[in-house]
């Protein structure tokens, strides 16, 4: 398995990918294509690609997070296996792979959220270290 960071050419790759998030919903191309150049030009906000004999196999995006009352941290906006490669370590090597960059730029944390029904992702996140500090409820206005 490698871990390489994201380049503008990966994008129809990934978008493909992507859809392993919910197989019910079709993700618009179009806002995926634009958020993904934004996210790849940017120096901060990191996509990291996990391959498998050269396949794409998952990823994750991360990025620095400097609030009030808090040490710097990462946090994980995303992190995908394919669903045929779960289980096999892919997304482990990738959680490694973000907390080694964290380290690296000495951040000692790192953060993340995970829907209230992934309870396979809860037990891989726990299992990895993480604590689940609290339940909360996600709001969101289009403007």
């Amino acid at each position: 398995m490698t871990i390489e960071r994201a380049k503008p050419e990966d994008k129809k790759e990934l978008y493909e990918l992507f859809g392993d998030w919910d197989m019910d919903y079709v993700f618009d191309y179009g806002v995926f294509s634009s958020g993904f150049d934004r996210i790849v030009a940017s120096e901060t906000n990191i996509v990291l690609l996990a391959r498998e004999d050269g396949k794409l196999a998952g990823y994750a995006q991360f990025f620095p997070c400097d609030e009030l009352g808090f040490e710097p941290f990462y946090e994980i906006a995303e992190l995908l296996v394919s669903a045929a490669e779960r289980s096999r370590g892919i997304g482990r090597a990738l959680l490694a792979a973000v907390e080694e960059h964290a380290q690296k730029n000495g951040i000692f944390c790192v953060k993340l959220s995970s829907q209230l029904h992934r309870s396979r992702a809860h037990v891989f996140y726990e299992n990895s270290g993480y604590v689940n500090h609290k339940v909360s409820k996600f709001y969101e206005k289009t403007l």
